[in-house]
């Protein structure tokens, strides 16, 4: 289970782009403000908010499949 998490947010990497999945939410886990992580990874703040969003409901739908399998 972790690991096939953790191998989606991993290799994610957008195709305009060298910053990945991994990266941003780094970015985003370590306390970076939106307009930081945007100016980082050159990427506009909506896209910005937009990726991360999804990860979280990826990383929500994981932890889901869990605990209803653990459960």
């Amino acid at each position: 289970f972790i690991h096939n998490m953790f191998y989606d947010i991993y290799s994610n990497p957008e195709p305009d782009t060298h910053y990945n999945d991994r990266d941003i939410i780094a970015l985003y886990l370590d306390g970076k403000s939106y307009e930081n992580i945007a100016a980082i990874t050159n990427m506009t703040e909506n896209n910005l908010r937009v990726r991360i969003n999804r990860i979280k409901e990826r990383l929500r739908a994981y932890t889901y499949a869990y605990r209803k399998d653990r459960y």
